[in-house]
C-alpha cells in the first residue's frame, strides 16, 4: 500500500503540484458545461469551477430530489473511486469518471466510459490541484488557461499569503463560524472543511446576507472566532456588523479576486493552527469509523 503524503507536505508541494496537473492533464478534451458530483475533498473543485467558469455541482446527499436520466454531461470525482454516495451515480447513461482507481474506474471500465487518472498516495483534500486542473480542462480551454495565470499569480505572492496565515492562525481561538458570500462561498468553505481535517477543529459554515437574518439571534452565547470571507464591500461591511451587534472581534479576510490564493490561505492557515494546537491532520479516525459503519449498513 502507498504511503500518503503529510498534510504538511501536500501544503507544502502545493504549487509543486499544479505544475505536475498542468502537464498531466493539458491533453484533455474539453466537453464544455458539465455537472461535477463528489463527496468532501472530492466534491470542492467542483464547487470552483461552477463558481469561476459555469456549469453545476451537486452534492450528492440530495440525489433523490433529482431526476438522474435527465442529467447531461456528468463528472464524477471521487479520490479513492470508493465512496458509496458517488458510486451510486453510476446508474446514470452519461457521465466521466475521476478517480485515482477504486470500484469507480473498475464501473467505468465495464460501461466503456471515460475514465481520468488522479494521481494516487494522496487525501483526497490534498488531490485538490489535479482536480481543479482536470475539471479545468474539461470545462473548456479558457477555464484552464485562466487557471494557469491565477496559479502564477498565487504562487508570486506565496510568501506574502503564508504570513498572512500565520497571523491568522494566531488570532483563531475555536469554536470558530466562518461566513462566505455568494463569490467566496466556495472558499469559505474549502477553509471551513481544511479546519476539521487537517486541525480538528470544531468550524461552520454560512453564508452573508443570510446570517444576518435569523442566525445571528443564536450567536449571542457564542464565544469562538468569526471568520469572513468576503469580496464585495458590502460583505465586508456585513462583517463589521455582526462584530458590532454582537460586541465579539470578527477576523475579515479579504479576496483579491484570485480563488487559488485563497485556498492556499485556507490550507495554510489550517496548518498553522493544527501547530498551534498540536494536532496531526493525518488523522482520520472518524472518518474512517463513519466508513466502516456505512458499509456495515449498506451490507
Amino acid at each position: 500500500m502507498e504511503m500518503q503524503e503529510s498534510v504538511e507536505k501536500s501544503v507544502e508541494s502545493f504549487f509543486e503540484h499544479f505544475e505536475k496537473a498542468f502537464e498531466k492533464y493539458k491533453g484533455l478534451e474539453s466537453i464544455g458545461n458539465f455537472t461535477a458530483i463528489g463527496m468532501g475533498g472530492s466534491g470542492i473543485a467542483g464547487k470552483f469551477i461552477e463558481n469561476e467558469y459555469g456549469g453545476n455541482s451537486l452534492n450528492t446527499f440530495y440525489e433523490e430530489k433529482l431526476e438522474k436520466k435527465l442529467l447531461k454531461n456528468v463528472v464524477l470525482v471521487s479520490y479513492s473511486g470508493n465512496t458509496w454516495e458517488t458510486l451510486s451515480w453510476t446508474s446514470i447513461n452519461d457521465f466521466v469518471a475521476m478517480s485515482s482507481g477504486g470500484k469507480l474506474k473498475e464501473i467505468a471500465k465495464e460501461k466503456g466510459k471515460r475514465w481520468i487518472e488522479l494521481p494516487s498516495g494522496l487525501a483526497p483534500r490534498a488531490s485538490f490541484p489535479y482536480m481543479i486542473t482536470a475539471l479545468a480542462k474539461l470545462n473548456s480551454e479558457k477555464a484552464f488557461d485562466d487557471l494557469k495565470n491565477k496559479v502564477m499569480e498565487a504562487y508570486e505572492k506565496r510568501e506574502e499569503i503564508k504570513e498572512r496565515a500565520r497571523e491568522f492562525s494566531e488570532m483563531v481561538e475555536e469554536e470558530i463560524l466562518i461566513y462566505g458570500e455568494s463569490s467566496t462561498q466556495p472558499q469559505a468553505y474549502r477553509a471551513k472543511t481544511q479546519l476539521n481535517e487537517n486541525a480538528k477543529a470544531s468550524c461552520h459554515f454560512g453564508l452573508i446576507p443570510e446570517m444576518l437574518h435569523n442566525e445571528v439571534e443564536g450567536l449571542r452565547y457564542f464565544n469562538g472566532t468569526i471568520i469572513v470571507f468576503g469580496l464585495n464591500n458590502s460583505t465586508l461591511k456585513a462583517g463589521k456588523i455582526i462584530g458590532k451587534t454582537l460586541s465579539k472581534k470578527v477576523l475579515i479576510y479579504k479576496s483579491r479576486g484570485n480563488y487559488i490564493e485563497d485556498v492556499y490561505f485556507s490550507d495554510l492557515l489550517s496548518v498553522f493552527y493544527s501547530h498551534k494546537k498540536g494536532i496531526r491532520g493525518e488523522e482520520m479516525d472518524k472518518v474512517k469509523i463513519i466508513k466502516k459503519i456505512k458499509d456495515e449498513i449498506n451490507g
